[in-house]
């Protein structure tokens, strides 16, 4: 059984290394083939380092090879000499190895870009793996090509490090798994207003190939700011790729007019790494706010939800409660409100603990999910005591669904650390109403109920109506 799982462990390895070994291979080949003096784009190292992070069954050795294969074949075959197949690439690795050795020891909410100093600890990562680059390029670029020692430093950490920076966090930035159901079904929202940052991003590069000069790469810049207030991460890191790649490019080419990079290589590795800036800006503002909008989540949930089980506390209660009302009165619907006690609950503390007595009051919690329907709302009262407010439910209904919940809480029961067996029951009080007046009517009568229920024994459900002819 072993060797079979070992065999078929080794053979999803070999598909995995295959995989990457393509994948760098085709993006060799695009980046040589937007290759124009030095403003071309190299996206295959942070393809390897992103994929690496991101899907960390990939970083074994047999994917290390295959993206190393990748790599010397792609220069084997555009017919590169062996020695400058062996030194460039072996500088491609040794960056890739450095900026995965530097972004692994990040914490996992910096690899996602979520929190407010992830890009500069990411970017700070590839800086070292730049420096790497560079230093390899101090002896590389002059043994190969006659360059001078400095400048070849300057160039290959510049270039690793703009490469890295283009590509990179559109990689970091994937919607998760569970993330893309998602994803996808809030692009069925989308109104023309929602496309208005993105077209004035295009709109702006046309300007700067339109007006040229040394301002232009920057045009585009409060656009893409505008973008990051408006997409998520993932969109602004994508439109911050694809704003890089198209500027280097239409730089190279000669599309954008920006200075004359041809006649001075340090004036386009400076239009280069402006371009980077410029890239990373919106990315850094759209992390940020990504970061803010959760911690107000967050608070905001945390402002809504009782700590303990998860469910409305009492304040959301009464606020989604009353537009519950309001929504059954306009339609002309019933709703019942069931209030529920556990019966003896502060002999369970005492004889097991708080913490016996909590785990109850979570295992109450669990069951009244379990039985109410999507739009009900369901509430930890205080202490004890939890209220479920049913819409479009008449008396029978709602009576059904309190005996469902006293029978599933009563066979539960919850196991202790020291393994007693702790069962509890529940009291519950039922109002109904076929015309309701308020909620604080429905919990007084509820409440009523729930002390009949308590006087005549517990365990027990009491009904009354909550209408206002009823009570009269």
């Amino acid at each position: 059984m072993t060797a079979t799982a070992n065999s078929s462990e080794l053979m999803k390895d070999l598909g995995r290394a295959a995989l990457m070994g393509v994948g760098v291979l085709l993006l060799a080949f695009l980046g040589m083939a937007t290759r124009s003096d030095i403003a071309s784009f190299w996206p295959a190292n942070a393809f390897v380092l992103g994929m690496m992070i991101c899907f960390p069954t990939l970083a074994r050795p047999l994917c290390w090879l295959g993206a190393a294969v990748g790599f010397f074949a792609a220069d084997a075959i555009t017919g590169s000499l062996l020695l400058n197949n062996v030194l460039l690439n072996g500088g491609n690795m040794l960056s890739i190895a450095v900026a995965y050795w530097r972004l692994s020891a990040l914490a996992p909410e910096d690899k996602r870009l979520v929190r407010p100093l992830s890009v500069f600890r990411v970017v700070g990562a590839i800086a070292i793996a730049a420096i790497a680059s560079g230093l390899l390029g101090m002896i590389a670029d002059p043994l190969l090509f006659g360059g001078d020692v400095w400048y070849s430093f300057v160039f290959w950490s510049t270039t690793e490090l703009v490469n890295y920076v283009a590509f990179l966090p559109m990689l970091l930035a994937m919607p998760l798994r569970t993330e893309v159901s998602s994803t996808m079904g809030s692009l069925d929202k989308l109104r023309f207003s929602d496309a208005l940052p993105a077209l004035t991003v295009i709109a702006a590069c046309a300007l700067g190939v339109a007006l040229g000069g040394p301002g232009a790469i920057a045009i585009p810049l409060l656009a893409m700011l505008w973008c990051a207030t408006r997409y998520g991460l993932f969109t602004v890191t994508t439109m911050s790729f694809l704003f890089i790649a198209w500027t280097l490019l239409a730089i190279s080419f000669g599309w954008l007019e920006v200075a004359d990079h041809r006649t001075d290589r340090s004036v386009l590795l400076s239009i280069r790494f402006g371009v980077a800036v410029l890239g990373l800006a919106p990315i850094v503002v759209s992390s940020v706010m990504q970061s803010q909008r959760r911690l107000a989540n967050d608070l905001y949930r945390l402002s809504m939800e009782d700590s303990l089980t998860g469910l409305l506390n009492r304040r959301a209660f009464q606020v989604q409660g009353e537009s519950l009302l309001a929504d059954a009165r306009r339609q002309e619907t019933p709703v019942a409100m069931i209030m529920l006690d556990i019966d003896h609950f502060k002999v369970v503390n005492d004889t097991y603990g708080h913490a016996a007595g909590d785990q109850l009051l979570v295992e109450l919690s669990a069951k009244l999910r379990r039985s109410i329907r999507a739009g009900d709302l369901a509430a930890r009262w205080g202490g004890e005591e939890f209220v479920v407010l049913l819409r479009n439910c008449a008396a029978p209904n709602a009576e059904r669904i309190a005996e469902r919940i006293k029978t599933l809480f009563a066979e539960a029961g919850v196991d202790t650390e020291e393994h007693q067996d702790i069962r509890a029951t529940l009291s519950a009080g039922l109002s109904t109403a076929t015309q309701p007046e308020s909620l604080d009517q429905l919990l007084s009568t509820a409440d009523r109920a729930l002390y009949v229920s308590k006087r005549e024994g517990r365990n027990r459900t009491t009904t009354l109506s909550a209408d206002a002819d009823d009570l009269a």
